[in-house]
């Protein structure tokens, strides 16, 4: 299906650099707000499933704001990996 009526038959979105930074950005955003929401009101969160393991490190670690700190660790990361590839593509 065209999407407008140039556009080849067999066409095929390629992100740009500047598009995967704002993703990058965006899942850091999401993470810090995942954070924000365990911080403000905490659960009890199963320690299961495939990154069951990783909470229960952080857990380990942490105690009960585990979940807390792994989530603005991984938002951190990518907001920071989104910056250096926002700055490359300028």
């Amino acid at each position: 299906m065209k999407l407008w009526r140039g556009q080849p038959e067999n066409w095929n979105w390629k992100p740009s650099g500047r598009d995967k930074a704002f993703l990058s950005l965006g899942f850091g955003v999401v993470f810090y707000v995942l954070a924000l929401s365990y911080f403000l009101s905490p659960l009890q969160s199963s320690r299961a499933g495939r990154w069951g393991w990783l909470h229960e490190i952080f857990f380990g670690m942490f105690g009960a704001n585990g979940d807390i700190v792994l989530y603005t660790s991984v938002g951190t990361a990518f907001i920071f990996f989104g910056a250096l590839k926002f700055k490359a593509t300028q």
